[in-house]
């Protein structure tokens, strides 16, 4: 007799947010998901679905399984995520009735397709897998127009067997299957599945999609560290259960007990997992998806998000996508570095983009480098590669160095390397850009004394780059000698 509660797959995780790990799915997880799928997405058309991705990665398996079970097509496409490659390769095969894309895969179809050839790709586009910008949601929806395919978001753990919530973002308007049940509300400037009586809903000041509303059979709670509910508008945890539930990891129940707990608020036996993500509902209903709880990182004694300057960076005009991340610094606390790649016709100004940061944003979370790319890496499942920008990250701001040129620039400069924990500093690097703020100044000033600087607060905090505090120090002690030493 077969056992649905039997294992049908271990899946490991790509370890973006620890450890890659076995999930252990069992055949009634899968059946679960497959059996939504099949009626949402293999519904909205005849023609099958490509399949690209790795067999490691869930994000392919409605695309292989949803077509079979319903008599269509599956293409079976190279892993290529290379320029010129990953578009036309899909167009050979369009239309589809559905494609399952990572937000990094979308990057690049915008990028080769003209809005007729985005437009009529397939008839359901989901994008799940990786964190999913309202702004690109924006962006191709606008291309796509009321005509165009379907443009949906998937968002659940590896954990949850492929997806937990489903979101609608632009509805087709035509007679045809709808592919994706409604959700509870979206980012605004995002179109709710029925529009008509769809109530107004207040712009999230993230700038991710919502995670829409959970499938049917799973259970989605936001619950607080000792595990209550959190009231509307509240950040709380993301905890997952239902008949999507994987069984645990393999060969690791230290760690299955720690993530997969008992459901305090469901039947006996019910089990919730701990995902890690944060998220707040807001009014309406709509789920703001706050990114992860283990990204919170401190930075100077201050605890910050990324994501807080993520959101920062993506909302300026001249920004196409953004991602900040924490690395090592020299001194071996963390700093933040951020790369962006410029929205087209714009090019980035680091300096300027600094200053609009520094309006809305505390000293902490500014990034100490920001480094302008023509796309950000991704690897290979099509997620933004974060690991290969922080293992290159640099140690210094993005100024070109230019080294001190007289004998009180190279005291300074040596003075401010030491206080900052970084290798090398040069004359115009701008303190606060190379991670310094007002609880630095006070070592700051030691530091100055033993060089023998006269630097006293009023001139630290007056002059940010080491020419400027060398030039008023140069000053100060032509009119006093007595000063020097």
């Amino acid at each position: 007799v077969h056992d649905p509660d039997r294992l049908a797959y271990v899946l490991h995780t790509s370890g973006s947010t620890g450890t890659p790990k076995g999930v252990e799915i069992s055949h009634r997880s899968l059946a679960h998901y497959l059996h939504w799928a099949v009626e949402q997405y293999a519904a909205a058309g005849t023609h099958g679905a490509p399949w690209f991705t790795s067999v490691g990665f869930d994000l392919g398996l409605p695309a292989l399984y949803a077509p079979l079970m319903t008599g269509q097509t599956v293409r079976l496409l190279p892993q290529s995520y290379g320029p010129g490659e990953f578009g036309a390769e899909l167009l050979k095969g369009a239309p589809y009735s559905f494609v399952g894309l990572t937000p990094g895969h979308l990057t690049l179809l915008e990028a080769q397709l003209t809005d007729a050839e985005l437009g009529s790709l397939a008839a359901l586009a989901v994008c799940a897998g990786d964190a999913y910008p309202a702004a690109q949601a924006d962006r191709v929806a606008a291309r796509i127009g009321a005509g165009g395919m379907v443009l949906a978001a998937e968002y659940g753990p590896t954990e949850a067997t492929v997806a937990a919530t489903a979101l609608r973002v632009l509805p087709r308007h035509r007679s045809a299957p709808r592919p994706v049940a409604a959700p509870a509300g979206v980012r605004a400037g995002l179109q709710h599945a029925d529009t008509l009586h769809a109530p107004e809903r207040p712009r999230a000041p993230r700038t991710l999609v919502a995670l829409g509303s959970p499938l049917p059979g799973v259970t989605l709670r936001l619950l607080d560290s000792a595990l209550r509910p959190v009231p509307d508008g509240i950040t709380g945890e993301v905890y997952l259960g239902g008949d999507g539930l994987a069984r645990g990891y393999a060969g690791r129940p230290d760690l299955t007990a720690a993530a997969f707990l008992p459901d305090p608020y469901g039947l006996p036996g019910a089990r919730l997992y701990r995902t890690g993500d944060l998220a707040r509902r807001l009014p309406g209903g709509a789920l703001e998806f706050l990114g992860r709880a283990d990204d919170q990182v401190k930075i100077r004694g201050h605890r910050v998000e990324p994501g807080e300057a993520e959101a920062a960076l993506a909302a300026d005009p001249s920004v196409r996508e953004a991602l900040v991340a924490a690395v090592d610094a020299a001194d071996g606390g963390k700093r933040l570095a951020a790369w962006v790649v410029p929205a087209e016709g714009h090019t980035v100004s680091v300096p300027a983009l600094r200053e609009r940061l520094r309006a809305v944003l505390p000293a902490a979370v500014i990034p100490a480098t920001v480094t302008a790319l023509p796309a950000l890496p991704l690897g290979e499942n099509g997620k933004r590669d974060r690991f290969a920008l922080v293992a290159r990250a640099a140690t210094a701001a993005d100024a070109p160095y230019e080294q001190p040129r007289t004998d009180t620039e190279r005291r300074l400069a040596a003075v401010w390397a030491e206080v900052l924990g970084l290798e090398q500093v040069g004359v115009h690097d701008d303190f606060r850009d190379l991670g310094g703020d007002s609880l630095l100044v006070p070592p700051l000033l030691l530091a100055a004394r033993r060089a023998g600087l006269p630097l006293d607060l009023a001139t630290a905090l007056r002059h940010h780059t080491v020419e400027h505090l060398a030039a008023a120090l140069d000053v100060r002690t032509a009119h006093d000698p007595a000063q020097e030493g």
